[in-house]
């Protein structure tokens, strides 16, 4: 693997956020960007024919990481820009392998587990399935990261770029690898497919208990439903969860259909847990579901 020392930044981060290529800059310190890791000011290296163009630190070298940090940003970039994405054999749906079309891309999603939080590159949802995207350039998912998702019944796609952090990239080579190569991408967790990773199945005894979790902060509120109604509680981390009475099978049924693909089923709680992009999308359809008003007003509890 190439050390880090000698890979050089090929993008960095322009005032308004967006990562940018060191060939789409003006030379020098004009470029007016900035390390993507360490937030120092860059020089843009970009005029002469001898040496690679690069980014380089104002003042000093930068810390060890900043290549591919830089690399990262721009591979998440590269996915939420075009929304497209090579999916391996699973999906539900046909199944087979093949560039698919994302419905929704929603980079660095704080989710909450039953083991904690996990932080995702992105949140996507293509027909109907909502997955997370991994981007590898120095870490790997690990096996504490790896329980949490399995938690969350949450399919993760790995897309593998260790070791390539001194490429020459451009925007298309990089396009390439994070949106099309087959051969860079694995389902996680244990290559089990999309689509086959029911809530009962990944929440098994064999994973090591919790540890306890000092008590959270959140608001709870009840709301119609069909001809029912559900209880909602807000938690700190921007989570919902959703809770109606076992016996309403019409407002189960709403729930569960409004619910799929946006979170995940908790069978100790009996709830669902909507992730918090989705909630704004949920509570919508919730509200249209609703049949024939009973004079159930939202109310707090």
């Amino acid at each position: 693997m190439t050390q880090l020392k000698q890979a050089l930044i090929r993008f960095a981060r322009r005032a308004d956020a967006r990562i940018v290529h060191i060939d789409e800059v003006d030379n020098g310190a004009a470029c007016a960007c900035h390390c993507p890791s360490c937030d120092a000011p860059l020089l843009a290296k970009n005029k002469g024919t001898v040496r690679e163009h690069h980014f380089a630190h104002l003042q000093g070298v930068g810390g060890p990481h900043c290549a591919e940090s830089a690399l990262h940003l721009a591979a998440k970039q590269v996915l939420a820009d075009h929304a497209r994405l090579y999916l391996p054999a699973g999906l539900s749906g046909n199944g087979q392998a093949g560039v698919r079309h994302l419905d929704t891309v929603l980079l660095e999603q704080r989710l909450e587990s039953p083991h904690g939080e996990v932080i995702v590159d992105a949140l996507t949802a293509c027909e109907g399935v909502t997955f997370a995207v991994e981007v590898a350039v120095t870490h790997f998912i690990d096996a504490e990261k790896a329980r949490r998702l399995r938690a969350l019944a949450l399919p993760t796609l790995e897309i593998d770029l260790s070791g390539l952090a001194s490429d020459a990239w451009t925007w298309n080579t990089l396009s390439v690898q994070v949106l099309e190569t087959p051969g860079n991408r694995r389902w996680l967790p244990d290559e089990l497919p999309l689509g086959e990773l029911p809530c009962a199945e990944v929440r098994k005894a064999e994973e090591a208990p919790a540890e306890p979790e000092p008590a959270k902060e959140f608001d709870r509120w009840q709301i119609p439903v069909g001809p029912g109604y559900a209880r909602v509680t807000r938690f700190s981390s921007g989570n919902h969860s959703i809770w109606h009475p076992s016996h309403a099978t019409t407002v189960r049924k709403i729930v569960q259909k409004i619910c799929t693909g946006r979170g995940y089923w908790d069978r100790d709680y009996q709830n669902w847990v909507v992730f918090r992009p989705f909630i704004q999308q949920v509570f919508e359809e919730l509200a249209r579901s609703v049949q024939q008003p009973r004079g159930l007003e939202n109310s707090r509890l």
